[in-house]
This record gives structure tokens, sequence and C-alpha cells, in this order.
């Protein structure tokens, strides 16, 4: 499957013209059209984040993602997270917190292990209480590695899907009236990324009860 230039091309002018509408016509828009242009952009950035996935996957399948290693110190790495993925949550009711207290260094793919967490923060924005959720993430030792977390108090994982949780396209059914997003391909690229980096991802969960991805990454 080839995502081509023609196709990416033309997401971000309709970005553009949506936020454009809706300056240029503030005031003057009902609340039926305000909504239509709402939905209009969501539904475009979902359609980027798709394209980009895509890409990677292609790029893991292939052997064509590049990885380029960096000594950095995982308390400053984890702190970043918090600051990056705050914003994603900043309309909803979500606490965020981080626990990690190692001073460790590591030597991998910043970029890469944040592409990581960003995906396992935003899979669990999409399954907790819009108003009561939380998310926690952490780090800490592990002979040779170093162990990372992120844990959520959402509708967690029924038994019969945890064996197709990693797999292409796969996301929980919908429990609630509110429609959850995802493209389907994020978890298939945080197994991707971290095995790549030598690690290993797993996670745990109950039905109703939350979930808790782990991953290992060598120092």
């Amino acid at each position: 499957m080839i995502v081509s230039k023609e196709f990416q091309t033309p997401i971000e002018p309709i970005k553009r013209y949506c936020d454009i509408l809706k300056e240029s016509f503030a005031g003057k828009l009902n609340a039926k059209q305000r909504e239509a242009i709402d939905e209009i952009y969501y539904n475009t950035a979902r359609l980027e984040q798709l394209t980009h996935d895509i890409v990677d996957v292609q790029k893991l399948n292939s052997n064509r993602m590049e990885f380029k290693k960096e000594e950095f110190q995982v308390d400053e790495f984890m702190q970043s997270m918090i600051d990056t993925c705050s914003a994603m949550m900043s309309d909803k009711n979500i606490e965020f917190v981080n626990t990690t207290s190692i001073k460790s260094r590591i030597t991998s793919d910043k970029s890469r292990l944040k592409q990581v967490f960003y995906n396992l923060v935003q899979n669990a924005i999409d399954f907790v209480p819009q108003q009561g959720g939380k998310i926690e993430i952490g780090a800490s030792e592990e002979g040779d590695s170093v162990l990372f977390y992120a844990r959520d108090n959402g509708i967690g994982i029924s038994e019969k899907r945890k064996e197709s949780i990693f797999k292409k396209f796969y996301q929980v059914d919908l429990s609630f009236k509110r429609k959850y997003g995802g493209t389907g391909f994020g978890l298939v690229i945080c197994k991707g990324i971290v095995e790549n980096l030598g690690g290993k991802i797993w996670f745990q969960s109950k039905e109703g009860g939350g979930t808790t991805f782990h991953f290992t990454i060598p120092k």
C-alpha cells in the first residue's frame, strides 16, 4: 500500500480553510454551521494522522524506519512528555501525572520513544472517562533496561480481545455513547518501535478496571 504525496497534500489546506471560515465569519455562523466546520476539521485531522500512521507501518514492515540514538536523562524525558501530552487533554477533565524519580541516563531514539508515549497516551485519552479520568506515566530501573509504563482508569480490555490488541486496525468496541477516535495503527507502531529499539512491550488490563502498558528499553 502506497500513500502518495497527492493524497497527503490537500489535507493541510482543508484545515487551514476551516480556520479561515471560523475567523472570517466569527459571530455570523449559527451553531449548526460551526458544528459542521468543526466536524470537517476533526475528520481531516484524523485523515492526516491516518496517512502518517500508514507510512510508519509501511516503514516498519519493510525495515525502512530510521532510528537515531542519543544519550538523554530519563526523568527529563518523562517530564517533557507531560508537557507535550498535556495539550492533548486541555479541554478534558483528565488528571495526568508522572511518577518518575530515577535519574538514569539512556541511549536510545528519543524522538521514537516520544512517538510511543504519544500513542499510548492518546489511546488512554480515548478510553478514560471524560470526567474523573486519570492517566499516569512513569519509569523505573530494571537491570540493564529502563521499564516505562502508561496506566489509565479507562474501560479496560476484555479477555477475548487481548490477543488482538497489537494487530492492525484493532480497537475496542464502543461501550459508551461518545465516539472514540484512533486510527487502529497506534499500538502496532508502538510495538514495532519498541522491538526495533531492543525492548519488549506488553499490557495488563481488566474489563472495567483500566489498562497499563509496560515497555522496556535497553540503556
